[in-house]
């Protein structure tokens, strides 16, 4: 398995992305309208992001995307996808935060970092190590909640500008067709999820 470096210059024109929890099952009550929900597992990211089309002045592009997508060679080989969410707190562009403490307790992850009291803020997408995660909570006093409720590594690097997901093409889709007329190559549409 190797690491294929996501084309730069081409056009995201769409970028979606969910929590998918493949191992819940709610058990539905015989006698009433009561349920339980069994979880297995904190479940991982899926998503779709799309590829603007590119015409004979942007023939570079169509042939990198391309090139991307046979490298991939389907479900062999990850990428990092970009997700295209920024932060919206108050972070100085280029503040480096590191993972210096990590509790969990009934099902809620806490970690604590350094480089910044505050400044991240709930809604916020960050990745740490291989993982992505998303605040539930606004940092303060250099702590903050994540979700999905996987513990990080202690000194790891929070990265919080330009997040991506370690991801590979879904395994329920067929890879992307090299889609390409006389005039255009593209749109591209890739369904991936979390290579974790």
């Amino acid at each position: 398995m190797a690491l294929i470096p996501f084309p730069s210059n081409v056009l995201v024109t769409r970028s979606d992305l969910t929590l998918t929890h493949p191992g819940q099952t709610a058990l539905r009550s015989l006698y009433g309208a009561g349920t339980q929900v069994l979880g297995r597992g904190p479940g991982y990211w899926t998503g779709r992001i799309e590829i603007a089309e590119t015409d004979a002045a942007s023939e570079a592009q169509g042939r990198a995307m391309e090139l991307f997508l046979t490298r991939l060679r389907g479900l062999e080989n990850t990428f990092e996808v970009p997700i295209h969410r920024e932060s919206g707190g108050t972070l100085e562009a280029g503040t480096s935060l590191t993972v210096s403490a990590v509790a969990k307790a009934s099902g809620i992850v806490q970690i604590t970092v350094t480089g910044a009291e505050t400044g991240l803020v709930a809604g916020d997408y960050v990745r740490i190590g291989n993982r992505l995660y998303q605040l539930t909570t606004d940092q303060a006093a250099s702590k903050f909640r994540l979700e999905p409720p996987v513990l990080p590594v202690v000194g790891a690097t929070v990265v919080w500008e330009e997040v991506t997901c370690l991801a590979r093409i879904a395994h329920e889709r067929r890879p992307p067709l090299l889609l390409r007329s006389p005039d255009f190559g593209g749109p591209w549409t890739i369904e991936w999820e979390e290579a974790i």
